[in-house]
């Protein structure tokens, strides 16, 4: 059986977090961190993994829940494996509390031409086991309250060697209206998913990271897809904007003739990028809807 080693880093809370926790204090391989100068969620992350000494790291959120086994079923299939990262599937909690819908993933490994297609996984910290060893040069921006997690696809899984994903449910992720996810999109501050890729290539040429056809679509997505899911329900004159941004920064990066192996539908979003087409960034982006 794997050793467990448990960081709970309290971050601020004001329903009495830290008063309860105090009661594990002492425990073997516990780990409480009382944090005054947080404020996000990266912080809280980047604060646990400072401390982080086992060879595998699992993220849990404040307001969801581990199904019973859930480690073990992680750790088994990352070790078996040999693999850097292994996806689990998740199940809903709802609001009264019960256990809702749930998210599957077919067993299957990313390597070869296969690792291209890692985007049919999410991009949450959760729900996944990974080797430490991936995030010893890589931190969630701590500048942004908002779509830290967007290092995931475009830094963590790019530095990955092997990753997999198994059918088994290891996550129970509770629906939040009043959560950050929810309360970021389409509003002011959704327009941080934008600025935030320009700080995530930084790191990416800082790190050395293959500017391969992984790196091409993870950037395209990021600043097609995803950046138009988190501001579509603003003011038509602030989406133009954020695009007129996004098609800058595409087009210092990318040419046309390196977006010609891009599957058809992630080639069009290339293609709205480049031209410095708003029209079509937006219907490309309507076809597309975040996780909620």
């Amino acid at each position: 059986a794997a050793r467990v080693e448990i960081i709970v880093v309290n971050d601020n809370s004001t329903d009495k977090t830290m008063e309860h926790l105090l009661k594990y204090s002492g425990e073997n391989r516990v780990l409480l961190i009382d944090k005054k100068d947080g404020g996000s969620a990266a912080k809280a992350r980047n604060e646990g993994l400072l401390h982080a000494k086992g060879r595998y790291i699992v993220f849990l959120d404040s307001d969801d829940r581990l199904p019973e086994g859930a480690i073990e079923t992680l750790y088994r299939a990352i070790t078996e494996n040999g693999a850097d990262i292994c996806q689990g599937g998740w199940q809903y909690i709802e609001a009264d509390g019960t256990c809702g819908l749930t998210q599957r993933y077919k067993e299957a490994t990313y390597l070869g031409k296969k690792r291209a297609h890692i985007f049919d996984l999410p991009g949450m910290p959760w729900g996944k086991i990974y080797s430490r060893e991936l995030f010893n040069n890589i931190r969630f921006p701590e500048n942004y309250c908002c779509f830290e997690d967007s290092v995931i696809h475009f830094l963590i899984f790019r530095s990955a060697g092997k990753i997999i994903s198994t059918g088994e449910t290891v996550y129970l992720w509770r629906k939040n209206p009043s959560g950050i996810t929810a309360t970021s999109q389409n509003s002011k501050k959704a327009v941080l998913s934008a600025l935030i890729v320009k700080d995530m290539l930084k790191m990416s040429d800082r790190l050395g990271l293959d500017k391969d056809l992984l790196y091409l679509k993870s950037l395209t997505m990021q600043l097609s897809n995803f950046c138009y899911a988190n501001v579509s329900g603003l003011p038509e004159k602030e989406k133009e904007a954020v695009f007129a941004f996004c098609s800058a920064l595409y087009r210092e990066r990318v040419t046309k003739e390196e977006t010609k192996d891009l599957p058809y539908v992630i080639k069009n979003e290339a293609g709205a990028l480049l031209l410095g087409r708003f029209d079509l960034w937006e219907k490309q982006g309507k076809l597309f809807q975040l996780m909620n």
